[in-house]
């Protein structure tokens, strides 16, 4: 199998001048690593008829499939559609299904349908149409001489429900003949290097089918097992299951999910566990953590609210943190954190408060307190734990990597005491 190339082409001016990030091809990219199939390369061009119908006719030559998103639906022009045509050398047809499918979607909503969807059903002639669960432009595959080309929407829901419902059904798993198993554990709290060594007397015994795979991100790593054999077996899975375990086991209570899961998550579904509340204090994250949290549907089953307590005045009058504590310690200190935790407790109602307080930078630190010391607690009536964190100096990162190693050090504190 590693001699299928496929090809991933990104459409959109808007992404090769930096509008927009591109997150389909990472996307489409770990998607077909997992079935074994890792993409031999990934392009990016422009809304250019020519340019697209260029790289079309030289993938053809090189690769066995491409897996294009972007440039179809009604606010566009439809130059992918255009260019496809072009390519296959085929005219522009109407397919009725592909509009009826739209009058129906939208006479539900109650909404008037203009010209230009009638527009986005002319697609080139012999089309496979792969329906679109999110929108109303459909996918599109097309086969031509042991060449196959699938085209998608560039919205990424829209292009992730056509992949995952018509894609990988109709076209990747036929071409998979081997068994893969594979998981991934979401680490916080320890580095790749870190986890590496602590693996390696483990990873020396795997057989030679097996690997893994670390993906660091900030304040998290995934760690990715996988075995590929020729057929599937029950023996074969309780290999599998046995050196997870013994991943597991060496990882302890750093491993804090599996798949494709975050932290929030993780953090409410402990929490409905436990019926437990939450709150949060913060200083240098500015509402982060509390975003965080909010961000998982249903959260206020547990999640009380957040104060930001930017100034010392709010800190001292609003969440409550003894004036000579801030005088003495200063805001970025131990004792400030431990404050806010009760001050949160109380103002909040919650069970467990979290707090923050640091110099996020670029500016601002001193020599007994550089750019990047951040300071953070976890607190309940009966218990509160610190952490101090030493980051660099740039502002963002150290507002993403506390905001992490807080929702971790809530994490631990439920482990610990509930």
């Amino acid at each position: 199998m590693n001699n299928y190339k496929i090809s991933i082409v990104t459409i959109g001016h808007e992404i090769l001048i930096g509008q927009i990030v591109d997150t389909n091809s990472a996307w489409l990219g770990e998607k077909l690593t997992e079935t074994g199939l890792a993409p031999y390369s990934v392009i990016s061009i422009g809304d250019d008829e020519d340019q697209i119908v260029d790289t079309l006719q030289s993938l053809s030559q090189t690769h066995d499939m491409v897996l294009m998103t972007g440039g179809l639906g009604p606010t566009k022009d439809d130059i992918t559609v255009r260019s496809i045509a072009k390519f296959l050398g085929v005219p522009l047809v109407f397919h009725e299904e592909v509009y009826e499918r739209i009058v129906h979607i939208f006479q539900k909503l109650n909404r008037r349908l203009s010209e230009s969807h009638k527009t986005q059903c002319f697609l080139p002639e012999g089309v496979e149409i792969l329906h679109n669960s999110m929108g109303t432009a459909p996918g599109m595959l097309f086969r031509k001489d042991g060449f196959t080309l699938i085209s998608m929407p560039g919205v990424p829901y829209e292009m992730k429900a056509i992949f995952q419902e018509s894609v990988l059904e109709k076209v990747i798993l036929p071409l998979i003949h081997k068994n893969i198993i594979q998981k991934t554990l979401l680490i916080a709290g320890k580095g790749e290097t870190e986890i590496e060594d602590v693996l390696q007397p483990v990873i020396s015994t795997l057989p030679p089918n097996y690997s893994v795979a670390y993906l660091p991100g900030l304040g998290q790593v995934r760690v990715r097992l996988t075995a590929i054999s020729d057929q599937k077996s029950d023996e074969q899975s309780a290999a599998f299951d046995h050196y997870i375990s013994l991943f597991e086991d060496i990882l302890g209570t750093s491993i804090f999910g599996t798949g494709d899961t975050n932290l929030e998550k993780v953090l409410g579904q402990m929490c409905l566990h436990h019926q437990l509340k939450i709150g949060t204090v913060e200083s240098c994250t500015g509402g982060n953590v509390a975003a965080r949290l909010a961000s998982v549907p249903g959260a206020s089953a547990y999640f009380t609210g957040g104060i930001v307590a930017y100034t010392n005045e709010i800190k001292n009058n609003i969440v409550g943190v003894n004036g000579q504590i801030l005088e003495t310690y200063g805001a970025v200190s131990e004792q400030t954190v431990v404050e806010m935790v009760r001050g949160g407790l109380h103002i909040l109602g919650a069970d467990i408060a979290v707090a923050i307080s640091g110099i996020a930078g670029p500016t601002g630190g001193s020599e007994e307190k550089p750019v990047g010391t951040i300071w953070l607690a976890v607190g309940n009536k009966n218990h509160t734990e610190t952490k101090k964190l030493n980051l660099g100096k740039k502002r963002e990162q150290n507002i993403l990597l506390s905001t992490q190693a807080a929702l971790n050090l809530l994490r631990l504190f439920i482990l610990r005491y509930y």
